[in-house]
């Protein structure tokens, strides 16, 4: 058993307590006289079909030397709420009686998204839409040198201030709908439905998922994420080989680059946030994270970071 404090703004976020022959959770609690309003309740969740954690079912608010116990399973999903007082700690006690092990199903694992390839314009619109500095390849240079010592870059005033300023508009005003995204034992943000989306945004995600914008990341990071980005490794890897030797690999090398992304329109607020998660299946494939930050500072952001997962475009 362990003994918790949670004060003003702690919280507890979605889980289920599975681990190690635990059977029966409990909390023993040692708090002064607490309302629903004080924030902190323990919350059960219901779940969906395929055992996910849905919506909150109930809320029990913290008593003075009141036990809550449940049984552990699978669909034994709960939290503690944020603490919204500024003037009580929440004291509890608090651990798990174990026993033998019992048989549990697998756990779900999420489809993978669906990747998209790059679009492709008749006409180059990056210079339609991005600050000139960001095309010039000296910049470029600079800004790939800093990633390769710091596997992430943070681009200020990334789009021009007209464009920014008409997506943000459109952001605000439009009649967007937004679709909160879970489960709470991996997320809670909100995400716009593609339907809903003005024309303005929708350009702007097309030019960001687009193989000019492909080549310009190959040029930033210096990973070979478009077949006309330079490789850098080519000619020593070459070197001595055939003429027929030297045409596979170059076959190799175009076969494998298949540039395809995903995109989302997210909007953060109090209480959002995404969780790393053991079932992740995105986890196993290398790719970049690109968020376009907006109402940031009052300029765009481009935040690129080289991790270990599909690459996910983000507004």
């Amino acid at each position: 058993m362990t003994c918790a404090k949670y004060e003003y703004t702690d919280v507890l976020l979605c889980h289920d307590d599975e681990l190690e022959g635990r059977r029966i959770a409990f909390i023993l609690y040692l708090v002064p006289h607490w309302d629903i309003k004080d924030g902190g309740n323990l919350d059960l969740f219901e779940t969906d079909e395929h055992g996910q954690p849905s919506e909150i079912v109930k809320s029990l608010v913290p008593s003075w030397n009141t036990l809550s116990f449940f049984e552990v399973t699978p669909v034994s999903f709960h939290q503690v709420s944020e603490v919204l007082t500024q003037d009580k700690t929440r004291l509890s006690v608090s651990g798990w009686f174990h026993g033998p092990p019992i048989d549990r199903p697998a756990p779900f694992i999420e489809p993978l998204h669906v990747l998209q390839p790059a679009v492709t314009f008749q006409n180059d619109k990056l210079g339609d839409w991005l600050n000139p500095m960001y095309i010039d390849m000296l910049i470029q240079s600079q800004i790939q040198e800093k990633f390769s010592e710091d596997s992430e870059i943070e681009l200020q005033n990334f789009l021009k201030e007209e464009k920014y300023e008409a997506v943000l508009s459109a952001v605000k005003e439009s009649a967007i709908k937004w679709v909160r995204k879970g489960p709470a034992n991996k997320r809670n943000y909100e995400m716009a439905s593609d339907t809903s989306l003005p024309g303005i945004l929708k350009e702007c995600i097309e030019v960001l998922k687009s193989e000019e914008m492909f080549l310009l990341l190959s040029n930033f990071t210096g990973l070979r994420l478009h077949e006309l980005a330079p490789d850098s490794d080519s000619e020593d890897d070459m070197r001595g080989d055939d003429s027929e030797s030297v045409k596979a690999k170059e076959e190799t090398k175009k076969k494998e680059i298949n540039p395809r992304c995903r995109s989302e329109v997210r909007r953060w607020r109090h209480g959002s946030y995404t969780l790393l998660h053991d079932t992740d299946t995105e986890g196993a494939e290398y790719a970049l994270d690109c968020m376009l930050f907006l109402n940031c500072n009052g300029k765009a952001v481009l935040q690129v970071i080289s991790c270990k997962w599909v690459c996910c475009i983000q507004l």
